[in-house]
């Protein structure tokens, strides 16, 4: 007798049961397998997730750190910009301070050498005027005076010329002096030791020149000797200031030339010795 179940026969219940067992496994082992692929799924997303937290992470610091960047920038450039203007400013306050100074020494020079010229001027006019006094006597000279009288004369003459130069070196020596300030005072020296050394020089010939005169015959011709020989000791050899003119207005010498005993000559012949030694250039005076 087979067995029974609540009524029933207990194979084909067992069958069922077994059938309906084993699809609840299969479907538990696909669960299970779905389960763990959702895990693995899920543990994928976790650490994708950390990753890009630590990205933005990182992408915020470097954005937080390049808008501090830019606002430091900004401040360095405004303070260089600021610093800049201050240096520029003060740049420009220095030269006009320098600028200024330097124009006072140009004005303070050029103060003293018109000082200079007018008082070389005043002394060639002098010399001018002496050298005329003695080609006017010279001409009116007669062939009866005595020899004595001639020496006199001569001597006289060199003796005049020389006391108006010493004295007027001695003004030039004062003019400068009194202008000297302390910023130019090396170049005032040097001008007036140029003076003093041009006139020392010309001492110097005038004596040589009274010793060659004693020792000469007292003839006219060594009056005239003597005359030419006062010429050449204060104007051969020193240099034009202008173009000069006879009075028909042929050159008898151009503008910054070397005088010559013929060009002595010929402006004497012309009457104009004067205007000769007045426009002479003198080393030490500033002349272009």
């Amino acid at each position: 007798m087979k067995e029974k179940t609540f009524g029933l026969k207990k194979e084909p219940i067992n069958i069922t049961l077994q059938k309906i067992e084993s699809v609840f496994i299969y479907e538990k082992i696909e669960i299970e397998l779905e389960l763990k692929n959702w895990i693995k799924e899920n543990n994928k997303l976790r650490v994708q997730l950390k990753e890009e937290t630590k990205k933005f992470i990182n992408k915020q610091e470097d954005q937080t750190l390049w808008d501090l960047g830019k606002e430091r920038m900004s401040k360095i450039a405004y303070h260089l910009e600021k610093q800049k203007e201050m240096e520029i400013q003060e740049i420009g306050k220095s030269l006009s301070e320098e600028n200024k100074l330097i124009q006072l020494q140009i004005e303070e020079i050029e103060l003293e050498i018109q000082s200079t010229e007018r008082l070389y001027t005043k002394m060639f006019k002098e010399i001018a005027k002496i050298v005329e006094q003695l080609e006017k006597e010279g001409s009116h000279l007669e062939a009866g005076y005595s020899s004595k009288k001639y020496n006199v004369q001569v001597n006289s003459m060199h003796k005049s010329v020389e006391t108006n130069l010493k004295d007027d070196s001695l003004l030039i020596e004062e003019e400068i002096q009194l202008q000297n300030h302390e910023k130019s005072i090396g170049e005032s020296k040097q001008k007036a030791e140029n003076i003093l050394g041009s006139i020392q020089k010309n001492d110097t010939s005038e004596t040589k020149s009274e010793e060659v005169d004693e020792a000469i015959l007292p003839t006219e011709d060594s009056l005239i000797h003597q005359i030419n020989s006062i010429k050449s000791q204060y104007i051969v050899g020193k240099m034009t200031g202008k173009d000069l003119y006879d009075a028909q207005g042929n050159l008898i010498i151009s503008k910054s030339k070397v005088i010559t005993s013929r060009v002595v000559n010929r402006a004497h012949r012309e009457g104009k010795l004067a205007e000769l030694i007045v426009n002479m250039k003198i080393s030490g005076l500033g002349e272009d």
